[in-house]
């Protein structure tokens, strides 16, 4: 299960002849290569993020890039407003779910999703 969870992904370091093998596939420098290959696999895979919802917010933030159109901008700095403007859209997006959530709460869910 836990594999499944980690993409399928699994690495077994045999450390009970980790001091005593100096070459083989038992060896610390095979071993520790394909740990790094390992993760340089999974990064590939998944472009560097560690769940769904960060590549999310990175892809909205390149889109909000393409549509900054101020030239005097450095690419840094184009990117710092993207970030903003799109943690302000997620921000509004949550405060209408706990708002929603609240009035379910307090009001019953009927009348929470006829305010919604």
């Amino acid at each position: 299960e836990l594999v499944d969870k980690c993409g399928g992904h699994c690495h077994v370091i045999d450390n009970k002849h980790w001091k005593k093998r100096w070459w083989g596939y038992k060896s610390n420098r095979v071993q520790v290569n394909k740990l790094l290959d390992n993760i340089d696999q999974i990064e590939q895979e998944n472009g560097g993020y560690s769940n769904e919802l960060l590549r999310i917010v990175e892809e909205e933030i390149q889109e909000e890039m393409l549509k900054i159109e101020d030239d005097n901008l450095s690419p840094e700095e184009k990117h710092e407003r993207a970030k903003k403007t799109v943690y302000e859209k997620l921000l509004i997006k949550l405060a209408g779910v706990s708002i929603g959530t609240l009035i379910g709460a307090f009001l019953g869910i009927g009348v929470a999703v006829a305010a919604v």
